[in-house]
C-alpha cells in the first residue's frame, strides 16, 4: 500500500503543474518503479476532466 500512496503523492503533484512542460519534468523525477503507475493516474484524470 506504501507504494499506492506514493504514486497518488506524485501524481498530485504533477496534475498540479500548470503547463505541459512542468507536468513532463515532474514526471522524469518520479522513481523509476512508480513512473508507469503515476503516468496513468495522470492520464486517468486528464481523460475524465475531458469528458466533462
Amino acid at each position: 500500500m506504501i507504494n499506492g500512496l506514493c504514486a497518488a503523492y506524485y501524481a498530485e503533484k504533477v496534475l498540479a503543474a500548470q503547463t505541459k512542460k512542468e507536468r513532463q519534468k515532474l514526471l522524469d523525477e518520479v522513481p523509476e518503479h512508480l513512473k508507469n503507475w503515476v503516468k496513468r493516474i495522470v492520464v486517468n484524470e486528464f481523460e475524465m476532466r475531458k469528458r466533462k
